[in-house]
């Protein structure tokens, strides 16, 4: 089942057909550019077992492409002047985050931007604060009002009195010396939207990003969308690879991290809004001068970033920079089991494309995205 909008460029839809004939069960994609979606196409299955198609409106985990969001949110809080990118976040939390291993070496606005902050996944930990709903709570409704908030969680990892807080949480080299990934870093940096807004993280968020840019469906929570448009991961069975099985819907208490909901339509505004140097049909959501900071290569040593599964060159903040030939692009990739997204930016023709898929996604498979995109 395929659906195409306007004109395709190139072979991409005979690619993207095929691609959900093997490995993938759908997949979105879309083409941007001069703020306007030149094409958009859907294949295969938001539900399979329901043969529920994927469509152009169908919402996707958008996994760590959700990042550009919440970096977008505190960058919101920027340009009202409620601090400076080189200002050590301690100033603004009643505790203190301070890697052990350089206690004197503060821990800045930027570094969490750029993952250059020296804090670390531990991912045991955080896997065992991951939910799943099922056939009687697919949203997860009651399971995640249970959740600790961001303060709680972030408390609970990086202060010294924290139910997680260990070792493993930090890296050994000082903070702002190496790019080293890190999911907690955009959980602390929601953290610091509801500190320095006074708001709920998730309503910052619909107030003054999703509600300007009509991302009217999109959404951190699965309980405040229709559960209806979110589509399935699935993943291979390895002991029968043709056979794909279906995931529940999952979250976890530090989901901007990765957590968004959104289909390739809606995400096109933010998209659109970024190309526009932070404007989008005449309302101005991010300052020129931000836009341009975001765009510009932070001084961060990426040296050690492994190249696959997409090289990293460089980075922003938060939108990290691939360069090939004498080109060069922003971009943000995610995945997790049964789902991965990726968002590329062409600054200086005013392009992009976003791809969001779910089933096995193998290197093979990237790199046949990449070329496509490229």
């Amino acid at each position: 089942m395929k659906e195409q909008i306007s004109n395709n460029p190139g072979n991409l839809d005979a690619v993207f057909s095929d691609l959900v004939k093997t490995d993938l069960v759908g997949l979105a994609a879309c083409k941007i550019q001069d703020g306007v979606m030149i094409w958009q196409g859907s294949y295969g299955w938001a539900n399979l077992e329901d043969k529920i198609p994927v469509s152009a409106n169908t919402l996707f985990e958008m996994c760590s492409v959700s990042k550009t969001i919440t970096g977008a949110a505190l960058l919101h809080l920027f340009d009202k002047g409620l601090f400076k990118l080189d200002d050590e976040i301690n100033h603004y939390i009643p505790f203190a985050i301070k890697n052990p291993n350089h206690p004197t070496v503060p821990i800045t606005f930027r570094m969490l931007l750029t993952h250059s902050s020296s804090l670390a996944d531990d991912f045991q930990s955080i896997s065992s604060l991951y939910t799943e709903g099922n056939e009687t709570d697919p949203s997860m409704e009651a399971l995640v009002k249970g959740f600790l908030s961001l303060k709680e969680l972030v408390k609970e990892f990086f202060d010294g009195n924290g139910k997680y807080y260990k070792k493993e949480n930090f890296f050994g080299n000082k903070p702002g010396e190496k790019f080293l990934y890190c999911n907690l870093n955009y959980v602390i940096i929601a953290y610091l939207v509801e500190r320095l807004s006074g708001r709920s993280f998730v309503d910052y968020c619909r107030e003054n990003l999703f509600i300007p840019l009509e991302m009217e469906e999109t959404g951190w929570l699965l309980w405040g969308i229709d559960i209806n448009h979110v589509a399935y991961n699935y993943f291979s069975d390895e002991s029968v690879p043709s056979k794909r099985i279906r995931l529940y819907h999952k979250g976890w208490p530090g989901y901007p991290d990765g957590g968004l909901r959104s289909s390739v339509v809606e995400f096109s505004n933010f998209v659109s809004m970024m190309l526009n140097k932070g404007k989008y049909k005449g309302k101005q959501i991010l300052t020129h001068s931000t836009v341009e900071e975001i765009f510009t290569a932070q001084d961060v040593d990426v040296s050690s970033v492994p190249r696959e599964p997409v090289p990293v060159d460089g980075i922003g903040l938060t939108w990290h920079i691939l360069k090939t030939g004498s080109a060069n692009y922003f971009y943000h990739a995610g995945g997790g089991t049964g789902i991965s997204s990726i968002v590329l930016m062409d600054l200086e023709n005013k392009a992009a494309s976003t791809v969001i898929c779910t089933g096995s996604m193998t290197q093979t498979v990237i790199n046949t995205l990449m070329s496509q995109l490229l």
